[in-house]
């Protein structure tokens, strides 16, 4: 009887051993999926920042642009005025096909 109360005092401490073991792997297991989806957040924020980034930046470049090509529009309007004042026709001819090229690009 003592053998056998010894076997199962020795069964129980292992059901104890492994039972904490299942608890702190789970523990663990937790940890790193909580830790893993702080991390997918933050990569989720850097990515949605570097976009707003991108878009502003691209609303400067376009602002930018719109405003070379309405002084490229002044300008050609400018010169085709002055040529047909003075009579060169070809030339006005040319310059408002420009003109035009210009008007469309800022459609």
């Amino acid at each position: 009887t003592e053998i056998v109360c010894c076997h199962a005092l020795v069964c129980v401490a292992q059901i104890d051993r492994m039972e904490e073991h299942h608890r702190s792997s789970v523990s663990l297991a937790r940890r790193e999926a909580e830790e893993e989806k702080r991390r997918a957040v933050r990569d989720a924020e850097l990515a949605a920042d570097e976009e707003r980034e991108a878009a502003a930046l691209a609303r400067k470049e376009s602002a930018k642009l719109t405003v070379s090509l309405r002084q490229m529009e002044r300008s050609l309007q400018k010169m085709s005025d002055e040529l047909k004042e003075a009579g060169a026709d070809a030339r006005v001819v040319s310059l408002e096909r420009q003109l035009a090229d210009v008007q469309m690009q800022l459609r």
